[in-house]
């Protein structure tokens, strides 16, 4: 039986660059039950908790300007979800462009927004 990137999803892996390398030696090994398990327990990255997230933001601008009380509301929700998710560990600095809107819950990267990473991809919170 060939195992797929569902089948990890369905395992309760979340999805990411590691899933190709991981499927490959998978397969090409036939793991499955317990050594599937196993294996995939020692390469899946572990998952950032809040114990990990810093105290403070790391720095980041906020290059938007509200003219409205919606507008007002959308620039509070962008430096919100700026704000979490620049207490990731491995985001060193970070900007919101004039166009910036929330992209989904707080913590995630907003329309608009850049993170800059050291040696790493942001995760998902």
């Amino acid at each position: 039986m060939t195992v797929t990137g569902q089948d990890l999803v369905d395992m309760g892996f979340a999805q990411g660059a590691w899933f190709g390398p991981a499927l490959t030696h998978v397969n090409a090994e036939e793991l499955s039950g317990e050594a599937l398990n196993v294996y995939l327990r020692q390469v899946a990255p572990r998952p950032v908790t809040q114990q990990d997230l810093r105290a403070e933001p790391a720095p980041f601008s906020m290059n938007i300007e509200a003219d409205t009380a919606l507008e007002g509301e959308n620039v509070a929700k962008v430096r919100a979800t700026m704000d979490a998710l620049m207490r990731t560990p491995t985001l060193v600095k970070g900007t919101v462009m004039p166009d910036a809107c929330p992209a989904g819950p707080v913590g995630t990267i907003p329309v608009g927004g850049v993170a800059v990473a050291r040696n790493a991809i942001p995760p998902v919170l």
